[in-house]
């Protein structure tokens, strides 16, 4: 079961706080005995940067997902068209 802290207690205990998340428990932070927030201990590293093959695999998804999501009748002349003349599509 996750442990709840007041605001007021957590402040204090901070350095506490940190140290446990650090050996894995959650801590749930609560303002008049309702839950604003969580302390939880992070499961993986930043996501960010990605690895070369990460971007690759993403940008190949996009480069799918553009091209299923053209829409018909329209061209990319066209809209560059409409813009340079300041029509709103």
């Amino acid at each position: 079961m996750m442990r709840a802290l007041e605001i007021a207690e957590a402040q204090s205990r901070l350095a506490e706080l940190i140290r446990d998340v650090e050996r894995g428990e959650s801590v749930a932070i609560t303002c008049d005995g309702r839950t604003v927030a969580h302390i939880v201990p992070e499961d993986e590293p930043a996501r960010l940067p990605l690895s070369e093959e990460e971007r690759e695999a993403a940008m190949e998804r996009l480069m799918q997902l553009r091209a299923e999501l053209k829409p018909a009748g329209i061209t990319r002349e066209e809209i560059l068209s409409w813009i340079r003349e300041g029509r709103k599509m």
